[in-house]
């Protein structure tokens, strides 16, 4: 059975944590917010994030699931941005990820992996000023953006794609960061 999954804790922090594996997770309403605290969701299926998506507040964002198709992230708060770390067993396809604070601080890192069935980045990544590294992986298949897509963090960026390419003429990865370090092989 699918799982619609609403979770409203906006001017609270609420630590949310979730095993799910009977179907697909599908997010409603305002999605997930947590008013600082940290999101973790371990599924068996897809992740649908499309209609809505999470506002940790500053917390820490980690999700794993077969399949993922995202919504938007924002993880800033008033003293920090908790880090996304998104693991997908198949496809992984994103909507915009920031990590940037709020107020002071500075924004976490951003991990996104894809162990088949390729990455596709369809929002802008930013972990603000001074914020963390970005890493883009993806095993058996390509990295891909649509285009005008930017990813930027003041720390590094780097994306790895084992048997498929990073980018297109089409479409290339639009990079900003002092430090960036492209790999593919296959």
């Amino acid at each position: 059975a699918d799982l619609a999954l609403n979770v409203n804790s906006a001017t609270n922090p609420l630590n949310f944590t979730l095993s799910y594996s009977a179907g697909k997770t599908v997010l409603t309403g305002a999605g997930i917010a947590t008013g600082g605290g940290n999101v973790n969701l371990s599924l068996s299926g897809l992740l649908d994030a499309t209609a809505a998506g999470i506002n940790s507040g500053g917390g820490n964002v980690s999700l794993s699931a077969n399949q993922f198709t995202g919504g938007n992230i924002v993880t800033g708060g008033a003293t920090g941005g908790g880090s996304v770390n998104i693991f997908a067993t198949n496809a992984l396809s994103t909507g915009v990820i920031n990590t940037a604070p709020t107020g002071t601080g500075t924004g976490g890192a951003i991990t996104l992996t894809s162990n088949g069935g390729g990455l596709t980045v369809n929002g802008n990544l930013t972990t603000g000023t001074g914020g963390g590294a970005i890493a883009l992986n993806s095993t058996g298949a390509a990295i891909t953006t649509t285009g005008g897509v930017t990813i930027t963090s003041d720390a590094s960026v780097s994306a790895s794609a084992t048997n498929g390419d990073i980018g297109s003429g089409v479409a290339p990865l639009l990079v900003t960061s002092p430090q960036t370090t492209l790999t593919a092989t296959g």
